[in-house]
């Protein structure tokens, strides 16, 4: 079983840390200010993992807020690009993994990978109809191409999915 899903969990039960995954590392910022400390992790290294997760619960970093067993559901937001680096040898490559536990910063973060795939010459397929609304939406799926239409070789897919969790 990987760790990082428990890592997952630990993060978002708490409003003083947060967590990144990027180009294969997860990173757990807790904290802020001056004090803001960042432990890092292969996201597949599951001692490392571990023993983050040990010292988010335990440790140094360990939190005690009063929480309640009936507590709400919350959500977050798991965003990423699929198939968008020219090295994906097959489909289902996943790129700029990110986590969100806030509905405008999900749509931040696709509003910026759609402006990098326009900075790339790649423009949204012709078949999505009010992309503003389709970004507000929970679930975010969107093909982006290059030159032309269902040009299946320059393209990737720009993906957000919601998930509610209870704690």
């Amino acid at each position: 079983m990987l760790e990082i899903g428990n890592l997952i969990v630990n993060c978002a039960r708490r409003n003083d840390v947060g967590l990144n995954v990027y180009k294969g590392i997860a990173t757990v910022f807790v904290g802020s200010g001056p004090d803001r400390t960042q432990l890092e992790a292969r996201w597949d290294d599951n001692e490392a993992v571990s023993k983050i997760v040990r010292e988010l619960n335990f440790g140094k970093y360990s939190h005690t807020a009063d929480t309640s067993e009936n507590e709400p559901v919350f959500s977050l937001w798991l965003c990423y690009e699929e198939n968008s680096s020219h090295l994906a040898a097959e489909a289902g490559a996943v790129n700029a993994l990110e986590l969100f536990f806030s509905k405008e910063s999900k749509e931040a973060w696709i509003r910026e990978r759609l402006a990098q795939a326009t900075e790339d010459d790649f423009f949204v397929d012709k078949e999505v109809t009010n992309l503003e609304e389709k970004i507000e939406h929970d679930d975010f799926f969107v093909t982006v191409f290059r030159g032309h239409q269902e040009n299946w070789n320059e393209s990737y897919d720009i993906i957000a999915k919601k998930a509610d969790v209870r704690l």
